[in-house]
């Protein structure tokens, strides 16, 4: 018998390991809170100029190489899908066995990270080509940015993506097909959610956002995400989106 003054830890252990059996996506959320304390520390430390740092694409410098930029769109990326995506985490590692179930979520993510990061970089390399536009240009090009991601919240084939977010697929249990079935599920839910949220992932790259104005974006993408209704309310969201674009204004003006 476990002496008294064991009890309090081997009670706290049990209550931590049941914990991250019920939530297995644990270690995908930190890795995505690591990103956003990166991409906090980057204006100090000068690791990576997004942000509230320096400018993307349209700004009135273009600090780094385009590996740079490619690093902190990477960084942006883990940051702010992941918490988009549990319940599809969480349908992947249930329908796995307990010992396999790290591998379906990290070929998931490779599916699904990988797209988005593919993306980004195809993005960047067309941005790399375009003229380095003045102050008044980036917040023209902003605001024409930001009114197209606000009408497109409000279109039928925003809804069309977003209910296919949340959609499943079988999944095998065992063996390598585990982690290419969920590499191929990442990869659909990937392609739903570009589908759904490509617009407010272009706005932190026109310009230099605050990270005020990234949690604003990533705010609005959890608040539709997350909705029970049959028809998303859009309301919360385009609010979040116009409280965004103060937030980057005001980064940009001042």
């Amino acid at each position: 018998m476990a002496p008294l003054s064991a009890i309090p830890r081997i009670a706290a252990r049990d209550l931590i390991g049941a914990w991250r059996e019920r939530h297995p996506e644990w270690w995908m959320l930190t890795a995505s809170l690591g990103a956003w304390g990166l991409l906090a520390a980057a204006p100090w430390g000068g690791v990576l100029p997004l942000c509230t740092g320096g400018h993307f694409g349209f700004a009135n410098s273009r600090p780094g190489s385009y590996g740079t930029q490619l690093l902190a769109a990477g960084a942006m990326t883990i940051a702010m899908m992941p918490p988009l995506v549990i319940l599809s985490v969480r349908h992947a590692a249930f329908r796995s066995y307990r010992d396999r179930r790290n591998q379906a979520i990290a070929g998931f993510l490779a599916g699904y990270l990988g797209l988005w990061i593919a993306l980004a970089a195809v993005f960047l390399g067309v941005l790399a080509l375009l003229p380095v536009a003045g102050g008044g240009d980036t917040v023209s090009v902003m605001l024409i940015a930001y009114a197209a991601a606000l009408v497109w919240q409000l279109t039928p084939w925003k809804r069309i993506a977003l209910w296919r977010c949340h959609r499943t697929m079988s999944l095998a249990a065992e063996g390598w097909e585990v982690v290419a079935d969920c590499f191929r599920f990442g990869t659909a839910i990937g392609a739903s959610c570009v589908a759904s949220c490509w617009l407010l992932m272009v706005l932190p790259m026109l310009g230099a956002h605050s990270l005020a104005s990234m949690a604003c974006l990533q705010a609005a993408m959890l608040h539709e995400r997350y909705q029970r209704q049959a028809l998303p309310r859009m309301g919360g969201s385009i609010l979040l989106l116009c409280a965004s674009l103060a937030f980057a204004l005001r980064q940009v003006v001042t």
